[in-house]
């Protein structure tokens, strides 16, 4: 920073992934999040899932205008090395580059999980811990039921705070804010406290 500062220059920093592949893109890449905090931008390198020969360059944080659309590319061999082949834009976005594709098993306990969460909240809307407890009793695995509901697109408020706070849980649609726009009590209750990283809970949820 201070070099970057003093000269003018811009500083480029390459950082590989993380394992906690349940995590949003910000939260994937190695060593502090404090470096995603200190950048004015970030960008993420994936293979493009509907073509593997190609790579997309997608957007992760931009604080000095509006996020650029995602760029795909192509390594061609020219000699001894190889040229860059620009693709145009594309619809990609860097969380989506980050999803895994789901075995056979793994998509039938997706389906499973997507059919009891609409189920569970098609009467409205439920205390998360309710909803916890009953997927367990059923087997259904925490990782399993994040992605399910990542993908059914429910929607999470926190009512009250402190000990006698809870998460409510409802179907799209039903007017209650995400869990993104929830913002979890500070230590004295005013309410003002620091997002709890989404990997230590179920998007956004406690585990209990």
């Amino acid at each position: 920073m201070a070099l970057a500062e003093r000269t003018g220059a811009a500083v480029i920093a390459i950082r590989h992934l993380n394992k906690n592949r349940t995590a949003r893109a910000k939260h994937r890449g190695s060593g502090s999040i404090g470096i995603m905090g200190a950048v004015r931008s970030a960008l993420l390198v994936g293979s493009d899932p509907d073509d593997p020969s190609r790579r997309v360059i997608a957007p992760v944080k931009q604080n000095l205008c509006e996020a650029p659309p995602a760029v795909a590319f192509s390594l061609v061999p020219t000699g001894n090395a190889v040229r860059v082949v620009w693709s145009g834009e594309t619809s990609h976005t860097a969380d989506g580059l980050l999803v895994q594709p789901l075995r056979t098993d793994e998509r039938a306990a997706h389906g499973e999980a997507v059919e009891f969460l609409r189920a569970a909240l098609a009467d409205g809307e439920r205390p998360a811990s309710e909803v916890l407890r009953e997927a367990a009793a059923l087997g259904v695995a925490e990782i399993t039921l994040r992605r399910a509901r990542k993908a059914v697109g429910v929607q999470v408020r926190r009512e009250g705070f402190g000990k006698d706070g809870r998460f409510l849980l409802a179907l799209p649609g039903n007017g209650v804010e995400t869990a993104e726009k929830v913002t979890p009590p500070s230590a004295d209750g005013s309410g003002n406290g620091a997002h709890a990283p989404e990997d230590a809970h179920l998007g956004g949820l406690p585990a209990s």
